[in-house]
């Protein structure tokens, strides 16, 4: 996809910060996914 790691990991951090994600274990959770939703623009209306 063209994405450096040090990118990746600004966003991931911007994302951890934000409360919207935490990585525990190897796994994710998505904390708050309306706020991950509209930090990632998000629109769900493509899907109909």
């Amino acid at each position: 996809m063209g994405l450096s790691a040090v990118y990746v990991n600004r966003v991931l951090r911007q994302l951890r910060e934000g409360g919207m994600v935490t990585f525990r274990d190897g796994f994710v959770a998505f904390d708050n996914y309306h706020q991950l939703a509209d930090f990632a623009q998000f629109d769900p209306s493509y899907m109909d």
